[in-house]
């Protein structure tokens, strides 16, 4: 049994879908756990593991409009990021914003997309991206 319901507020409009059946055997679980009695609820498990299919991860590609270096990072939210450097509010990019995103990957799971950053920050796969994208590589 899934409902849909919407949550306004005077920025955003949220169109959130929930299992009503595993959010309440879910509530009665965590009330049975607080009073000594627990019971194990399959559709708890099940939200669990559903929740963890919901979410992205991205392996991004950025350069600075500054003096033209490449950045290779990793996010769940990557629109926010790439707001974070811009704003130079992370300490590694702060001093060459402007940044504009080359490219971008999208993973399931957090392991793969570090994993996939890893490789891109190695300095043979820096240099085929700054060619791939004509930028000079720095002697």
């Amino acid at each position: 049994m899934s409902n849909k319901f919407e949550v306004k507020s005077s920025k955003f409009k949220i169109l959130v879908a929930v299992d009503l059946s595993a959010f309440f055997c879910y509530i009665k679980t965590m009330a049975m756990w607080r009073s000594g009695y627990a019971e194990v609820c399959p559709a708890s498990r099940d939200l669990a593991q559903r929740d963890k299919t919901l979410m992205h991860y991205y392996v991004y590609i950025l350069k600075s409009l500054k003096n033209n270096d490449i950045y290779v990072g990793s996010t769940a939210n990557l629109f926010k990021r790439i707001a974070l450097h811009n704003q130079g509010r992370v300490k590694s990019t702060k001093g060459y914003k402007p940044w504009e995103l080359l490219e971008h990957y999208e993973y399931d799971s957090r392991s793969e997309a570090v994993q996939q950053e890893k490789h891109i920050k190695q300095h043979q796969q820096k240099e085929l991206l700054k060619k791939k994208f004509g930028l000079v590589a720095k002697g």
